[in-house]
């Protein structure tokens, strides 16, 4: 299975979040996986509990809490073990990630993100 989607007017970050929203939608149960990326953004802030602390004090300084709030809704609904890889370091699937990327952002028709 492949998702992509692509967006102007966006970050790196949102996109990395973006791929981790779509992954975890995508499981209508309770399912137990393992999501790897190499964003540290992603996974540090999940795995020390930043971001739903953040959520909590409702804090107003943080970037993205649109996509950080429905990843915290699914990452609790579903058991998810998350696992951060080097980027750029000859990993399979991480290349595959990129290589797919790059494509979609010069062949498909971008959407506007709403930031």
């Amino acid at each position: 299975l492949i998702l992509h989607f692509v967006y102007t007017n966006t970050t790196n970050n949102r996109m990395e979040l973006m791929g981790v929203l779509s992954a975890l939608k995508y499981f209508p149960n309770p399912t137990d996986m393992t999501i790897y990326s190499d964003s540290a953004y992603i996974i540090n802030n999940l795995k020390n509990g930043f971001v739903k602390g953040w959520i909590e004090s409702n804090d107003s300084e943080k970037k993205n809490m649109d996509i950080w709030r429905e990843i915290v809704k699914l990452y609790e609904f579903h058991n998810v073990n998350l696992v951060w890889v080097k980027g750029h370091n000859n990993n399979k699937y991480n290349e595959l990630a990129d290589l797919y990327a790059n494509i979609s952002a010069v062949v498909l028709n971008p959407e506007k993100d709403e930031i």
